[in-house]
């Protein structure tokens, strides 16, 4: 059985935090209010909770010039956003997560982040 639940990422139905994993794949670039969407998916994540976000990167986006993409970030770029929204990279407490991910940031057309909420 499917889900009955439908909602935007500026405005989830969701009780405040309700999940220990919130993932979002390729979505930023293309979202409007991404102040807002941010700060709900720091809303619905538990205070220990994980997000792990892949967007296209710079390189990545370079490749559909004809699309509108409302946000534009390289790794770096990414992780001041988030931070500014109050996520924390937890990339560094994994070797081999921040080997992988630093790799791919620098190798691929994605950008990778994978924060715990400072709450």
């Amino acid at each position: 059985m499917k889900p009955h639940i439908f909602g935007t990422g500026v405005n989830l139905p969701f009780a405040d935090n309700s999940f220990d994993l919130v993932t979002c794949y390729s979505v930023i670039p293309y979202v409007d209010d991404i102040d807002t969407f941010l700060n709900e998916m720091f809303r619905v994540i538990k205070p220990k909770g994980i997000a792990v976000i892949i967007i296209m990167n710079l390189r990545g986006l370079a490749l559909h010039p004809n699309e509108f993409h409302p946000n534009k970030y390289n790794s770096k770029q990414l992780q001041q956003k988030l931070n500014q929204h109050g996520f924390n990279s937890i990339k560094h407490k994994n070797l081999k997560t921040l080997f992988y991910s630093t790799y791919f940031d620098f190798s691929s057309v994605y950008a990778y982040a994978i924060v715990t909420p400072e709450k």
